[in-house]
Parts: structure tokens; C-alpha cells; sequence
């Protein structure tokens, strides 16, 4: 019953919550990830809903199921026999524009896209890709190197 009146009210997205990018929450969550994995500790589902971690205070469950899906998609989290969360892949090996780019959903542009488009498109699709290079050159640090300032 506890765990059912925790993830009713974790559910629910305060305004400051709510306005905080879906990047900024994925690095909130994998920064006590990384915390907890220093103590050789799991994550418990209930931690990241209830508030006892200042880091992610207010994480709803909606946003915590997006994120845990793609880090398991992505191979940084696993699940255990306990049904508890831990990283399952070195930090050091994510830059933060990796992050950034599945959180989001930033698909990949390739040479097809250019080769099908012309005129205001191929300019359009240049600009994206120079914006994207921009992007990974501004976010190149790693995760763990993040962590650690």
C-alpha cells in the first residue's frame, strides 16, 4: 500500500519539476547512481520516487520510467535479482552529449538525409549537423569527470 501512495504522489510534477529539462533529471539520476555504486549500494526504485535524495527531490515517476527505459536500452543501468538499479557501465565512457542526445531523441543525421533534400532543406539539414557538432564539442566532458568537479 506504501508503494502504491508513493507512486501516485511521485506521479504528480510540481511546477520547478515540471520546467527542469529531462537532461538535467537523467544527470541528477545518474549522479546518485554513481554515488551509490562508490559504497558498492543498488538503487531502490521507492528512493528515487519518495524525496530522501536531495539530488533528485521531486523526480516524478513518468520522467524516472522514460529515463530508467533508455539507460537499460543503452546498457549504463541494469536491474538486479532484487528488482534494484545499478550502473552497469563506466561513466567515464559516456560523455554528456551521448546523454543529451538519447534523452532527447536526437536521431543521427547522415549523408542520405543531405542526398534526398535540396535548396532551404540541405541548408536547413547543414546548419542542424553544424549545430550538432557545436553541441558535442561544448558537452564533450564525461560523466564521471562531471561528477567529480
Amino acid at each position: 500500500m506504501g508503494g502504491i501512495l508513493v507512486h501516485s504522489l511521485s506521479a504528480y510534477q510540481n511546477n520547478e519539476q515540471a520546467n527542469r529539462p529531462a537532461t538535467l533529471k537523467a544527470l541528477d539520476v545518474l549522479h546518485l547512481f554513481w554515488q551509490k555504486q562508490k559504497s558498492g549500494d543498488a538503487v531502490r526504485e521507492i528512493e528515487l520516487l519518495d524525496g530522501r535524495h536531495d539530488v533528485i527531490r521531486g523526480l516524478d515517476s513518468e520522467t524516472w520510467s522514460m529515463v530508467r527505459d533508455i539507460l537499460i536500452q543503452e546498457k549504463v543501468i541494469t536491474e538486479n535479482d532484487k528488482g534494484h538499479y545499478l550502473l552497469s557501465r563506466d561513466l567515464h565512457t559516456i560523455p554528456f552529449w551521448q546523454l543529451k542526445e538519447w534523452i532527447d531523441d536526437e536521431h543521427s543525421l547522415s549523408e542520405q538525409d543531405f542526398a534526398t533534400h535540396s535548396g532551404w532543406q540541405s541548408d536547413a539539414l547543414r546548419l542542424l549537423a553544424s549545430e550538432r557538432q557545436d553541441q558535442r564539442d561544448i558537452l564533450s566532458i564525461n560523466l564521471a569527470d562531471l561528477f567529480s568537479q
